[in-house]
């Protein structure tokens, strides 16, 4: 388990706990799953997109545990858990406003991170940070990216990506 699941997969543990520590696995009820979502609406205040991956945590936890035969039952089955797309999340950065980033950016490192995320893609972070000079091939005009987040797909998170000839970023 990467780093970052292991913190995601924590805050639903510390959500769950909401149960009290005390109280027995299969003594969770399907009404007590309904509570549980109110609860982190509520109490929590978190987004519907963020309550729904809890749950679905959550009943990946409680799945596991059917599995074992710890309990008879998953309480968290038929809770909505699907993350649904964000219209009011979206916005395009037009051409103009990626050069006035790219001018407010400090040096060519900054414009280099920015340029690649905005025009190439690459998950900031991550895969820029994995970025070495002996994934690029000057002569094919191509990079290879590695991307841990997409590494259990068919093609093991690893992708080609052309080098464009541009200005302003170095």
């Amino acid at each position: 388990m990467k780093e970052a699941t292991a913190t995601v997969y924590g805050h639903t543990q510390r959500n769950l706990l909401a149960f009290g520590e005390s109280k027995r696995l299969d003594e969770i009820s399907p009404g007590d799953s309904d509570n549980f979502r109110v609860h982190l609406k509520t109490q929590q205040e978190l987004a519907e997109n963020t309550v729904r991956r809890r749950m679905g945590i959550a009943k990946q936890f409680f799945r596991a545990a059917a599995r074992k035969k710890i309990i008879a039952e998953n309480p968290f089955d038929g809770q909505p858990t699907l993350v649904r797309e964000n219209p009011k999340r979206f916005y395009f950065i037009s051409r103009e406003e990626a050069e006035a980033v790219l001018d407010a950016c400090p040096d060519a490192q900054w414009r280099l991170v920015f340029a690649l995320c905005r025009y190439g893609g690459l998950r900031c972070g991550s895969e820029v940070a994995w970025l070495k000079w002996e994934d690029v091939n000057w002569e094919k005009m191509r990079f290879t990216v590695y991307s841990s987040k997409t590494e259990h797909h068919a093609d093991a998170g690893i992708r080609v990506m052309p080098i464009f000839q541009g200005n302003g970023i170095g």
